[in-house]
């Protein structure tokens, strides 16, 4: 299990729009960016928040923080990695999958995730975790 942490992770929104995830904060490529520099801001920004990231060649080039360049994970992420969205709801992102949680019990601390696209695209894919830990796993995607 992968949890968030300080790592950039280089992953896709649920529209298909690259996205860098740094701990719990998100990043969006600006829209204006074209060749190899690119601007990363944060998803509240039209909230007022002001942070953002620049990427070189993929390539993390300054971060809040952090001035050493870090090299973005290009591959596919097969452990799944839990993060909140841009509105604060817990997410799991597993490939280029996301998962909402859809429902949880707080006796058991059993939750169950449902794939972003169950109603617009009728995908079942799903998972059910108990305490953070994956106990089983329906990766039946009917879409890319």
């Amino acid at each position: 299990m992968v949890t968030s942490t300080n790592v950039p992770v280089y992953t896709l929104s649920k529209f298909g729009k690259p996205v860098i995830l740094i701990g719990a904060y998100r990043y969006n490529r600006h829209s204006r960016c074209k060749g190899p520099r690119a601007q990363w801001l944060c998803c509240k920004w039209s909230a007022g928040c002001r942070a953002s990231v620049t990427t070189i060649d993929n390539c993390l080039s300054s971060s809040p923080g952090q001035s050493s360049v870090d090299p973005l994970f290009n591959t596919v992420v097969t452990e799944p990695v839990f993060t909140t969205s841009r509105y604060g709801k817990p997410v799991i992102m597993m490939g280029n999958f996301r998962y909402n949680r859809y429902s949880h019990t707080w006796k058991d601390s059993r939750a169950v995730w449902r794939c972003v696209k169950w109603a617009s695209a009728a995908c079942r894919a799903s998972i059910i975790t108990v305490e953070g830990v994956i106990l089983m796993m329906k990766n039946g995607h009917n879409h890319k």
